[in-house]
């Protein structure tokens, strides 16, 4: 790790304080779309409008940091819908200063992955095939960055191709946020990236409670792979950009 941060000073100088955070909705119809929250950037909406899918009240966040877990956090769904850090061994909130803390991502630095895991189950009609996860509805005005090239041209370019995202296994496949084709051409942006595709018939089951559970794990992984392949780094480039990601998708 130190060598790592002796070798890449100048760029974690430029990255550190880049935030990441979300305003995540679960829906099992693509073309439905939520935007409530993006004002509320520390708090996560996280909700499906299929009555025959029901996501778990316990969603787990994991941080870790050059391999190394730094920390685990259980958040549950409150009775205002939205999520907020639990301790389930006392069955009560954590508060902090007499409030409760709410589930949000932030302050992600380079060798730092955030693993999400969340649960869902079927309870009625719907094709068990398999299910789908895409992240969507994605808002990087505030993550905007210029690159200019050696005659001078300036080239707007996005802090969604610093992200990556993938399902959690042995052999990890990542797909970008976005993407740098260079710094005399646009970025590739996709309105959604896909995370997993999973058959049920491999999906992982869990019980609680006991009642089974689909369980979904992903990573959220900061990388400077495309920024330093197909941009010349910039010093500070990507100090204090934010990206919201306004929707994670569930379709079944």
């Amino acid at each position: 790790m130190k060598n790592y941060i002796k070798q890449n000073k100048k760029v974690i100088s430029s990255i550190v304080l880049l935030v990441l955070t979300f305003i995540v909705g679960i829906t099992s119809t693509f073309a439905w779309f939520i935007s409530n929250g993006h004002s509320e950037t520390g708090n996560i909406n996280v909700e499906t409008n299929n009555v025959n899918v029901e996501i778990r009240d316990i969603i787990n966040i994991k941080r870790h940091l050059s391999d190394e877990l730094i920390s685990s956090k259980d958040y549950h769904k409150f009775s205002d819908g939205y999520y907020y850090e639990y301790n389930q061994t006392t069955g009560e909130y954590v508060l902090s200063g007499g409030n409760k803390i709410p589930m949000n991502i932030t302050s992600i630095y380079p060798t730092e992955m955030i693993d999400i895991t969340l649960w869902h189950r079927v309870v009625g009609e719907v094709d068990r095939s398999s299910f789908i996860i895409y992240l969507a509805d994605f808002d990087d005005s505030q993550g905007k960055f210029n690159v200019t090239d050696n005659e001078g041209n300036i080239y707007e370019h996005s802090v969604r191709g610093a992200f990556r995202v993938g399902e959690i296994k042995d052999e990890m496949t990542y797909n970008w946020l976005g993407t740098f084709n260079s710094d005399t051409t646009g970025d590739t942006l996709s309105s959604s990236v896909e995370v997993m595709t999973k058959n049920y018939s491999d999906a992982a089951v869990e019980t609680f409670d006991e009642i089974a559970y689909y369980k979904s794990s992903f990573r959220i992984e900061l990388s400077l792979e495309q920024y330093t392949q197909k941009l010349t780094p910039i010093t500070n480039a990507l100090s204090e950009k934010m990206l919201k990601i306004g929707v994670i998708r569930l379709i079944v």
